[in-house]
């Protein structure tokens, strides 16, 4: 069953739902047979990619442990953030999913210094992401679901022969306050969210035309929203625990944050969800390592 659904090297929503019909059906667990699924296809991507001749990739370092990656002639910066303890939930609204302020605490991690733009998405897939809603090379990739942010990011993983994913929220909360190197500010960079972000806009923006915050990254106070790889957990219960993801079922909802392009309420702490298979016009994500 599986073998036969992955032998195009790509997993549809549907085919992805058929699986699931058919393990339940079969009195199988769902969620392991999901999980074999999701390392096939990324074994399989791998042996594609080591076959591929046109595959091009280097690694620069830079500063501070900071380094750059290039693909298939596109680059983008990957930022050391220094491992902490700090509060997580500090800045949650009451308008948005209940958090409780809690300590947790991270090891040292890298995250992209924007979202994935289209620029990237095209030198790792091979062609633009098909369904976009605002177009441009600089543009983020949008209008995609979670799942599919997770095709670009098993290719990437494939073609760099490292092992990245989406930031934990512990880890996208953590970069965005600035780490250790905080400043406290209200935005992601400054108390003043015109400098730093986004908002009140009728249309998405290209990536890093403002401040960056006190690590180096952009746009995490407004332009789009920003998949986790955390399922939604209410009032989440983390209190001192090390690099803290929350893991339900593959299929749960997952948690996004930051705050859309066309908002006119903007807070650090803002916490949303959605469904793993919704698409949204201000649906994106960044990379984590």
């Amino acid at each position: 069953m599986i073998s036969a659904a992955l032998a195009d090297g790509n997993l549809t929503e549907q085919k992805r739902k058929i699986i699931m019909r058919r393990a339940e059906k079969e009195g199988e667990d769902v969620e392991e047979v999901m999980m074999v699924v999701e390392s096939r296809l990324l074994n399989q991507t791998k042996k594609q990619s080591n076959q591929s001749q046109s595959k091009s990739e280097s690694k620069e370092e830079v500063s501070n442990g900071d380094f750059i990656e290039t693909v298939n002639g596109v680059s983008f910066k990957m930022i050391k953030v220094e491992g902490g303890r700090f509060t997580m939930f500090s800045m949650s609204q009451a308008s948005c999913i209940p958090g409780k302020p809690q300590e947790v605490v991270l090891d040292d991690y890298y995250i992209c210094d924007t979202v994935v733009t289209q620029e990237l998405w095209k030198a790792v897939m091979g062609r633009n992401f098909p369904l976009l809603s605002f177009v441009g090379d600089l543009l983020p990739v949008n209008n995609l679901t979670w799942e599919e942010s997770y095709q670009f990011i098993n290719k990437l993983s494939a073609l760099t022969n490292r092992n990245y994913h989406l930031p934990s929220e512990a880890q996208w909360e953590y970069a965005a306050i600035g780490g250790k190197k905080s400043l406290g500010f209200k935005h992601a960079g400054s108390d003043d969210l015109k400098k730093v972000g986004w908002a009140n806009v009728n249309e998405l923006k290209p990536v890093a035309q403002l401040m960056p915050n006190e690590l180096g990254l952009y746009d995490m106070s407004g332009n789009c929203y920003e998949f986790c790889e955390d399922n939604l957990v209410d009032n989440p219960m983390l209190n001192g625990t090390k690099n803290p993801i929350i893991r339900t079922k593959p299929t749960d909802f997952r948690i996004v944050r930051s705050t859309p392009f066309d908002s006119s309420e903007f807070s650090i702490g803002d916490r949303w969800w959605t469904p793993c298979d919704r698409r949204q016009k201000d649906y994106s994500f960044r990379i984590a390592l």
